[in-house]
Order: C-alpha cells, then structure tokens, then sequence
C-alpha cells in the first residue's frame, strides 16, 4: 500500500470512528440543557379523541385504523358508530401517550426517518391526539429495548423515550373495547332453539338432563356433548364491533340462528341471535348480531363454529353414529 493510500485509509477510518462517536452519543438522549420535556405536551384530562393507523402490510392494502372519541365523559369507537370502548383500556394508552418524554432529538435530517422507523416508507404508526382547541400528529417506530422513536408530523426532529412501545399502541377496534359480547350462566339456561343448515334443534332441560324434541326412535343423546354445545352457544367473544346499520351483504338471517331461554334476577328471559356470512377475504370472522343489541359485529369461527355446523348428529353417542 502506498504512503498517499495509507494517509487516506487512515483519515477514512478517523471519520468513520468520529460519525459512530457521534451517532452513538446522540443515541442516547442524554440533555443538551434543561430537563427532559413532554413531548405532547397535554393532559390527559384534556384528551377528547384519537386515531391510530398502522402501516398497511402490503403495498394498496387498506391500513388497519381506529378512532375514538369521549362524547358525555364516555368513550365509543367513533370509526364503528360509536360503539361503547372500555375507558379504561382507551386512558392506558393515553397516559401512556403523554407521558412520552426526551430531552434531546436523536436525529434532526429527513434522511434518517425511514431507518428509525418514523419515515414516510417506514413507519410503526401515526397517531393523532386532540383536545377541544387543538391537535397533533405524531409517527411511531420502534427504538432500541423497550424505548420508542416519536417524530411530529411535518417536522424532521425524532425523538427517544421510554415507557411506550409501538405495539401497546393498537390500531386495532378489539384492543379498546370489552371482548365479552355475550355471556348467559349456563346453568340457568332452560332450552335452547338452534337452526342453521342441517336443520332445526329444540333442547329443553328438565333437571339435570337435556332432551331433544327432534331425537328418533332408537337415538340417545350425550349428555356431555349437549352440555358442551349449550355452553358454547351461551358464550360469545368479540372480534370487533362493525355498526349499527344491517346490510344484505352481512347474511343475518339467513344463516345460523340462536335462541336461548333462561332465568336472570328471578325473571325468564329470551335471548336471540344472528351468525351471518364470513367477512370479505377471508373465512376467518363472521357476521353476527344479538337480537336485542344495536351493533353488527364479528366473531371468530371458531366461537360460531357449533352455531353453524352442528346438528343432531354431533349429539349422539358415539357408538350410535356408528351404527
């Protein structure tokens, strides 16, 4: 190696040394002066709505989003016609939110947002925070450890801090709402009517046993398979809520239909629900709706999955099917 190619080598490798220095001093937040900031900068009191999308995970995919709203001191799921959220699941992240803190940005050039994941190709999520007078937008991307890399929108400086990570912030309706959509005491349930495409099944319990208004002669049923689809159909899961309003395309009414007879606060009470069709692309959620409840909403296959496939066959003993 020549002298001139050494002298080279050697002022490349002192740049290099100096950019790492640099980069890695800047790393970690430690204060130019004063302390460390909130970066938001409002009170959670404050807050009256959010939104949260997520990078969609294929390029003219539609990105998974959620908004919320306070209206009457309540928060709903503005985005499924106000659905009723969990307030406390919905102020978790808002706390979470304002308490976001950095003394000092990590980054200050519009060349390093898509390696901190907070760039306009690579993003975790934009998130939109407001209060009665004003708003801001601020992307997320993962730091280093459990830290997270926040930049406002339409600004260059990104930030570090710690206590929040891009996946506690959902952009996902289910993570802000209570999963419990329906829940009857199985053991005061006293018949139960369910129709889908292999027909029509009428239990009624009497005691401790069910019977079957369309068992035939020669036929037994299994207690315990019957005990197991009674429990079943007495207990729904949300996936998420969808609106208010019934269309065509949801198949209420024409697929499997549930009712269900039982005692609450001494009183006999009769509970009554839809399982409609699979939502578009993809067989894994269906359409459903109680009766006597204002949302659409939808629930997993395999919560409705005895609702729309089980028939009088699957409550014989197992040697009688046999036969």
């Amino acid at each position: 190696m020549s002298k001139m190619n050494k002298i080279l080598f050697g002022l490349l490798a002192v740049q290099a040394a100096l950019m790492a220095v640099t980069w890695t001093t800047c790393q970690t937040g430690q204060p130019i002066d004063g302390d460390a900031l909130h970066l938001i900068g409002f009170e959670a009191g404050d807050i009256i709505g959010f939104h949260v999308a997520a990078k969609p995970k294929n390029p003219g995919e539609e990105a998974e989003q959620v908004e919320l709203a306070k209206k009457d001191d309540k928060w709903v799921i503005a985005s499924a016609d106000d659905y009723p959220a969990d307030g406390e699941k919905v102020s978790s992240v808002i706390d979470k939110l304002v308490a976001l803190k950095s003394r000092a940005p990590i980054a200050t050039q519009a060349a390093n947002h898509n390696a901190l994941k907070v760039g306009a190709v690579e993003y975790g999520k934009k998130v939109m925070v407001k209060t009665k007078s004003e708003s801001k937008s601020l992307v997320l991307g993962s730091g280093k450890g459990s830290s997270v890399h926040v930049r406002f929108d339409g600004d260059d400086d990104v930030y570090r801090s710690s206590g929040l990570s891009v996946w506690s912030v959902s952009s996902g309706m289910r993570s802000y709402v209570d999963s419990k959509y329906l829940e009857i005491d199985k053991d005061k349930i006293n018949a139960v009517t369910l129709s889908n495409s292999k027909g029509t099944l009428t239990l009624t319990r009497e005691g401790e046993l069910w019977m079957l208004a369309e068992l035939r002669r020669g036929q037994t049923l299994d207690q315990d398979k019957v005990k197991k689809l009674v429990e079943k159909l007495a207990k729904l899961t949300l996936n998420e809520p969808v609106g208010r309003e019934v269309k065509p395309e949801y198949g209420l009414g024409s697929g499997a239909k549930v009712t269900i007879v039982h005692t609450k606060d001494d009183a006999a009470v009769t509970t009554t629900y839809d399982i409609g069709t699979t939502v578009a692309g993809g067989d894994q959620y269906y359409y459903a709706k109680v009766a006597d409840q204002d949302y659409v909403v939808t629930l997993s296959k395999w919560n409705t999955k005895q609702a729309r496939e089980d028939g009088i066959e699957e409550l014989l003993k197992t040697e009688e099917k046999k036969e």
